[in-house]
C-alpha cells in the first residue's frame, strides 16, 4: 500500500510553496536555496560545469531519478560492501548531494543543479575516505565533494587531501552537524573549503558547527533535491547539503579556468560572499553566504573570461506537468526515516563518521 501511495501521490499535480519559478523543472518552486545564492541570475551567465568532472565520495548515486543521465556518471570503487556499484544508491544521501551539484536544468524533471552539465565520478566510501580521495584524483576529478567527516584527524586522510591539493583538485566538505565548536575532517584541513549551513532567513543553522574550519556558508535547511523515487523531490537539513552548492560553484569556475587553484577559489569566495552576522569573518558564517553571480563576475574579470549578458533575463518555459515531483503531500519524512535507519547501521560499522 505504501509503495502504491509513493507512486501515486507525485501524480496528483498539487503545487506547494510559493517560490518564484526559476527553471521549467517542477521542483524549481521549492529551491529557495538556489535563489539565495543567486542561481536565478547565474544560470544565464554561461558556465554550466560542462567538461568538469566532480568526484562525490558518498553512498552512491542513483540515475533512476531521471534528472542525471547515466552518460554523465562514471562509477568508481565501492568500499561499503553494499549491493551494486557506485552508480547505485540505496540510502539516497549521495543522490541528494549530486542533485544539488548538477541535476539537469530545464528538462522538465525534478530540479536544477548549480552546475547542470558537469560530469560525476562516484566513489562509495564511508570509512575509506583517504583511498576514495586518491581514486578521485587518479580519475581526473577537478572538484571533490565530501559531505561527510570524522572528528579524528587521520594521517592517511590528511596525506590524501594534500595529494589532491598538489594535483590541483578543489576539495569541498561539510563542517558537521553537532551544533558546537568541534572540528570535522577533512573540512578542518587548511586546503579544504569547509561549508556551514544557513536557513531560509539566512541565519546560521543551529546544528551547523561553528569554528575556524567554516570558510563559507550555503543553504542547509529545507534544502530541496532528488529523492530515490523517480520524479519526486524531497527536502532535507544538514551541512551535508550545504557543501554541494560550493562544489557546484567550483565546477562552474573550473570550466572558466581549468587551472584554478584552491587558493584562488578561496580568494574568490572571500571576496564575493555575502557577509552575515558580525561584520567580517566569524566562526559561525565564515566569510559569508556564497553569491554565485558575484563569484563568476569576479573570476571573469580576474581571468579575462567573457560571460553572457544577463541584462534581459527570460522567463522559464512552463513545465508539461507542473506537479510532477511536487505536491502538498511531502514524503520527506519517509525518506528521512529510512535514511536514519540505514545511517544508524552504518554508524555501527564506522562510529566516528558524521554526515
Amino acid at each position: 500500500m505504501l509503495l502504491v501511495l509513493c507512486m501515486v501521490v507525485p501524480m496528483l499535480g498539487l503545487s506547494a510553496l510559493a517560490v518564484d519559478k526559476m527553471t521549467n523543472d517542477p521542483g524549481s518552486t521549492k529551491q529557495w536555496g538556489m535563489k539565495a545564492v543567486g542561481m536565478d541570475e547565474a544560470w544565464a551567465m554561461g558556465p554550466t560545469g560542462k567538461g568538469v568532472k566532480v568526484g562525490i565520495i558518498d553512498c552512491g548515486l542513483s540515475t533512476l531519478t531521471g534528472d542525471i543521465s547515466r552518460s554523465r556518471v562514471e562509477a568508481g570503487p565501492n568500499y561499503t560492501g553494499s549491493i551494486g556499484d557506485s552508480a547505485t544508491d540505496i540510502e539516497g544521501h549521495g543522490t541528494f548531494v549530486a542533485g544539488i551539484i548538477g541535476a539537469e536544468k530545464d528538462n522538465r524533471v525534478g530540479i536544477a543543479g548549480v552546475a547542470p552539465e558537469c560530469d560525476f565520478y562516484i566513489v562509495k566510501a564511508l570509512s575509506d575516505m583517504s583511498q576514495a580521495v586518491y581514486d578521485c584524483v587518479d580519475a581526473g576529478c577537478q572538484v571533490i565533494n565530501m559531505s561527510m567527516g570524522t572528528t579524528y584527524s587521520d594521517e592517511a586522510l590528511k596525506s590524501a587531501i594534500e595529494a589532491a591539493e598538489a594535483a590541483g583538485v578543489i576539495v569541498v566538505a561539510s563542517v558537521g552537524n553537532e551544533g558546537d565548536a568541534r572540528f570535522n575532517y577533512p573540512a578542518a584541513y587548511p586546503s579544504v573549503i569547509g561549508v556551514g549551513g544557513v536557513d531560509q532567513n539566512l541565519n546560521v543553522c543551529e546544528f551547523s558547527n561553528k569554528n575556524d574550519s567554516v570558510f563559507v556558508v550555503a543553504p542547509g535547511e529545507k534544502v530541496a533535491s532528488l529523492s530515490l523515487l523517480p520524479g519526486v523531490v524531497s527536502t532535507m537539513d544538514g551541512t551535508s547539503f550545504s557543501a554541494p552548492y560550493v562544489a557546484g560553484l567550483a565546477a562552474l569556475l573550473r570550466q572558466m579556468n581549468p587551472s584554478m587553484t584552491s587558493a584562488e577559489f578561496q580568494e574568490i569566495l572571500a571576496a564575493t560572499s555575502k557577509d552575515l552576522g558580525e561584520p567580517g569573518y566569524d566562526t559561525a558564517a565564515g566569510n559569508g553566504l556564497i553569491q554565485v553571480p558575484a563569484a563568476l563576475k569576479y573570476a571573469a574579470e580576474k581571468w579575462g573570461y567573457e560571460l553572457n549578458d544577463t541584462s534581459a533575463p527570460t522567463e522559464p518555459d512552463e513545465p508539461d506537468n507542473p506537479g510532477t515531483g511536487w505536491n502538498i503531500f511531502d514524503l520527506s519524512w519517509i525518506r528521512n526515516l529510512f535514511q536514519s535507519i540505514i545511517r544508524s547501521i552504518f554508524k555501527n560499522w564506522t562510529p566516528n563518521l558524521t554526515f
